[in-house]
């Protein structure tokens, strides 16, 4: 298997959201991925760094750790975001009613839900004190 990988890692702050889908676009750039794909897992990058930024350590700060891998031989790209913050799997929320939370106008809750309909597979694990969320996507 042929993969490449590439961390970035900063401080748990929504001021870091720049840099941090900076990375994720400059690595994507390094692939024949299409523009909207491109859009798309940054946007579930964005949404997955802000529950980070907001929840994983509040009040206090940590960092968050981006690692972009691409399995060249299957034309795919794993972003994996890891947090040592208070453990939480997004996996194991109950089914978010879209209906329901869009009549009610509730604000956040989606993050999750759109990544999940947006990337192929999403895989989460605590080992060794880190929350570890696994997106994985299809370049083609």
């Amino acid at each position: 298997m042929s993969e490449d990988k590439y961390t970035l890692k900063v401080d748990a702050d929504i001021k870091n959201l720049g840099e941090a889908k900076d990375f994720v676009q400059e690595k994507l750039g390094l692939t024949d991925c299409s523009e909207k794909n491109k859009m798309s897992i940054c946007l579930s990058v964005e949404e997955i760094f802000m529950n980070v930024c907001s929840y994983a350590y509040a009040p206090e700060l940590g960092d968050v750790i981006l690692e972009v891998s691409f399995n060249k031989t299957k034309d795919v790209v794993y972003i994996t975001i890891v947090d040592m913050g208070v453990p939480y799997n997004p996996l194991k929320r109950d089914k978010l009613d879209i209906e329901n939370h869009v009549k009610k106008r509730q604000v956040g809750g989606l993050g999750i839900f759109m990544t999940q309909k947006i990337m192929d597979n999403m895989t989460y694990e605590y080992t060794n004190h880190e929350n570890r969320l696994t997106l994985e996507k299809s370049l083609k």
